[in-house]
């Protein structure tokens, strides 16, 4: 390793002078050499990224292009930021150079009848649905956003979604990725089909990562055949642990619900809801007898729904609940026992006061079975506080980061799918 390899490697999770003593690189020349290394073409538009226009933005049109230009930022010592759709959080951290993957957005492999994909990365997810749809399958994740993100996007972040106690969270749904690290490789992790991995496997670790690995450039997944009945069930009222105690009863039926959530004082983008402060929310998916199996059980325990949603109106229901989630700022992620789930609300309930705009120090979306809170957004007072990521796992951060970005050019430190 070389003098400069030591300055800019980081040290146990964390990129070492990331915020201090970095000069920011002349925006016209990184322009300039980013043009000159894969043309005009690849110039994006930082002004959809959430970032001031003056950082420049570069769209690789290959996972040669993006090793190439990853390669030249570290040689330069440009602070490189990765992203996707610029629906996430951005890294607070200083950036000479964004790079997205939203050139690469072609189905590289499809095959239905393995149920497996393989597309480029910058492919929205409500892209590839359409694709998908025309043989009746579907990719059953819901991330925040909705279908605006991009999938190398959906990847990098690994946020659980609405659908993820039915069918998991992205990394459930992975089969493989091909990414460019900032050593200038092309990496092919994984593959197309549906196996078990002999030692390491790197295509989880990449999920989740939040580009402190490098940009993803294409992604595989396993697909699932698409539901032949969608149906969502609302039930609406005025309290919110009164609604938990409903939402666990319906929670101890024995049957694969796809989603079982309460949601709380933000129903503005979503008017189904309208009718009470709090709501819950069933959607059943399968086959026509084991829908109607399903919501004959959850009648008898819980009555009749304010509102039910079949087929297409379900899906969007889904697909507008998403977006509702991605739009909100600032929101916290945390999982607490499914039983302390009336307590948490009660609190939330109390946080929320009279001059919050449109309820959102109250606004709330938490699974009624795992106990998981996909959006909250409340004062602190009576919250469980979030876990700090224990020293070891900061210095196996640290460990991989030095394989894959020795120069310290990437984001710093990641939390595995949390903010």
């Amino acid at each position: 390793m070389d003098e400069r390899e030591r300055e800019m490697a980081p040290g146990d999770g964390e990129a070492v002078g990331r915020e201090e003593g970095h000069v920011q690189a002349d925006a016209h020349r990184v322009r300039d050499e980013v043009a000159s290394l894969l043309g005009q073409a690849a110039l994006g538009n930082p002004a959809t990224t959430g970032r001031q226009s003056h950082v420049p933005m570069a769209e690789p049109g290959s996972p040669d292009e993006a090793a190439a230009l990853l390669r030249r930022a570290a040689e330069a010592g440009w602070r490189v930021l990765p992203m996707g759709a610029g629906l996430a959080p951005m890294d607070k951290g200083p950036a000479d150079l964004l790079v997205s993957p939203r050139r690469m957005a072609d189905v590289v492999q499809y095959e239905p009848a393995d149920l497996t994909v393989e597309v480029g990365a910058g492919m929205l997810l409500e892209a590839l649905d359409g694709e998908l749809a025309r043989h009746r399958q579907w990719l059953p994740i819901l991330p925040p956003g909705g279908g605006a993100v991009t999938l190398g996007g959906l990847v990098a972040v690994g946020l659980p979604g609405a659908l993820a106690m039915a069918y998991g969270g992205p990394r459930d749904q992975l089969l493989g990725l091909t990414m460019a690290d900032a050593r200038g490789r092309v990496l092919t992790l994984g593959g197309r089909v549906v196996k078990n991995v002999a030692g390491f496997d790197l295509v989880r670790l990449a999920c989740g990562s939040r580009g402190t690995l490098g940009l993803i450039c294409r992604v595989s997944f396993r697909l699932h055949p698409r539901p032949a009945v969608d149906r969502t069930l609302i039930w609406t009222g005025s309290t919110g642990p009164e609604l938990v105690r409903l939402g666990r009863r319906l929670a101890e039926l024995p049957f694969p619900f796809a989603t079982l959530e309460i949601h709380g004082r933000r129903f503005g983008a979503l008017p189904e809801l309208d009718g009470g402060d709090w709501a819950i929310t069933l959607r059943a998916v399968g086959s026509d007898a084991a829908v109607q199996g399903m919501v004959d059980a959850a009648v008898e325990v819980a009555g009749i729904p304010e509102r039910s949603l079949d087929g297409p109106a379900s899906e969007r229901f889904g697909l507008a609940a998403a977006r509702d989630e991605g739009a909100a700022r600032p929101q916290h992620r945390r999982r607490v026992r499914p039983t302390e789930l009336e307590s948490v609300l009660h609190g939330v309930a109390m946080a929320a006061g009279p001059g919050d705009p449109e309820g959102a120090s109250g606004s709330v979306v938490a699974d009624l079975r795992s106990g998981m809170f996909r959006r909250l957004r409340a004062r602190d007072q009576g919250l469980p506080p979030l876990s700090s990521m224990p020293g070891g796992v900061r210095k196996v951060h640290g460990g991989l980061r030095r394989v894959f970005d020795p120069r310290g050019i990437l984001p710093g430190s990641w939390r595995d799918g949390w903010p």
